[in-house]
């Protein structure tokens, strides 16, 4: 009999800093500070954030091509955060927490989706 720790064929590569994202409402009560999906002057799918465009992260709000990502990549996991943008220490605390929460119940749902 052997003895010490099982045998693990790889150890699992787990990413701690990556972003996520989801679109508001467009005309919601939230819409000017939450992320909307925009085109750009070339027609390619971009992210709007309080007026800044963000171009090539589409996996930030869409789940199945984060895991397509991840999978590329040899990530098992990630530790989600939402971007910097989205946090709203500059606006009212009544307000950023609104917006906070409307982040936290679609990360909450994408994780119940998708918990592998």
């Amino acid at each position: 009999m052997t003895s010490g720790p099982p045998k693990v064929d790889r150890l699992k590569t787990i990413d701690v800093h990556t972003h996520i994202m989801f679109p508001g409402e467009e005309g919601g009560k939230y819409a000017a500070l939450m992320p909307r999906l925009a085109r750009d002057e070339a027609g390619q799918e971009v992210i709007q954030i309080r007026g800044k465009s963000f171009r090539g992260q589409l996996q930030l709000h869409n789940p199945k091509l984060r895991i397509q990502d991840m999978d590329k990549k040899g990530i098992d996991m990630q530790a989600l955060s939402i971007m910097p943008l989205l946090v709203f220490y500059d606006v009212d605390p009544d307000l950023g927490i609104a917006c906070s929460q409307i982040q936290n119940n679609a990360i909450a749902a994408m994780v119940n989706a998708y918990p592998d």
